[in-house]
């Protein structure tokens, strides 16, 4: 009974330190990551042309150096696109004070003037844990 008792103590104070550790973001690193990508990813014509609007889902780790590593596309808005937003995610080189883990962000393509072929829905970012922020990319079009 007394190894039970130590057990369940010793699992609950490394759960307390877990939620501690995960807790620890520090937001102006990840506003700065968010201001880069906002500033660098550009639309493609492509898309532009072709009216897609909507959002890539990418996913990243953040490794034990506080680098990103391993970004990937998790839902696909177009390739061109796509390839953009990962070039820029790519292109990143500070270091982001999160825990290591894997992290979500989206990346949404808005075309100002225009209404998208398609509905946009919202992204249900239940479905995806450590959704960390979104990212709007604007199209201002002057006709």
């Amino acid at each position: 009974m007394k190894t039970l008792y130590i057990t369940i103590i010793t699992l609950f104070l490394f759960t307390g330190a877990y939620a501690q550790e995960t807790a620890k973001v520090d937001s102006a690193s990840v506003v700065k990551l968010k201001t880069f990508l906002s500033g660098h990813i550009l639309p493609v014509a492509v898309s532009v042309e072709n009216n897609v609007q909507g959002v890539t889902i990418v996913g990243f780790k953040i490794d034990e150096n506080k680098n990103i590593t391993d970004v990937h596309v998790v839902k696909s808005l177009s390739p061109e696109f796509d390839a953009e937003v990962l070039r820029e995610f790519q292109k990143y080189h500070q270091t982001i004070l999160l825990p290591p883990s894997e992290y979500i962000a989206g990346v949404w393509l808005m075309i100002d003037n225009k209404k998208p072929k398609q509905p946009i829905t919202p992204v249900d970012k239940s479905l995806y844990p450590n959704y960390l922020f979104d990212v709007t990319v604007n199209v201002h079009l002057n006709f």
